[in-house]
């Protein structure tokens, strides 16, 4: 038996209903998965088909351009971001002027109830680092923050002197 001759449960009119980008136009007459498809119409335009359970449930949204515009947008992000070995320069930077999140009040630093300790912890080029257990509170930020001088400021430095030099070069060539 063919799909399109069931009668779709719930057939409700979504003539003129908005769903993202979409408007609904008008039923197609066939169905998929007992549910009605629609031909709308997006914003920028285009045509799309979509069934009436995909609308209502907010699966679809656009034609499709919603997903070709989002790249754009991210790439307008990462391309005011440095990376370097995989570490972005400024989050390393912002990450001590932005509210700590861990209920300890030290970043990268938990208690672990079942354990009945103090757990740091640092990310650094994309792995996160276990730096030890501790039963002070003290002892597991001092690790956090020697771990921080270890890792982050050391990379920073050497990177500001590599930024450094690479404009040496850059001003000494161009003159």
């Amino acid at each position: 038996m063919s799909t399109a001759n069931c009668t779709p449960h719930n057939a409700q009119d979504l003539t003129n209903r908005r769903f993202g980008r979409l408007i609904a136009l008008y039923p197609t007459g066939k169905t998929k998965n007992r549910s009605r498809i629609w031909y709308c119409k997006c914003d920028c335009g285009n045509f799309k088909e979509a069934t009436a359970r995909n609308l209502n449930r907010g699966a679809v949204k656009s034609c499709g351009c919603i997903r070709s515009q989002a790249p754009r947008a991210v790439y307008a992000i990462q391309n005011n971001l440095h990376f370097v070995n995989g570490t972005c320069i400024e989050h390393l930077i912002s990450a001590r002027t932005r509210p700590v999140k861990s209920a300890s009040g030290v970043r990268g630093v938990y208690y672990q109830k079942k354990r009945h300790c103090y757990a740091a912890y640092i990310g650094f080029q994309g792995k996160m680092h276990y730096l030890g257990s501790f039963t002070c509170l003290k002892d597991a930020a001092a690790a956090r923050h020697a771990a921080e001088h270890q890792l982050h400021d050391t990379f920073l430095q050497e990177y500001y002197c590599k930024c450094s030099l690479s404009t040496k070069k850059y001003t000494t060539n161009s003159t």
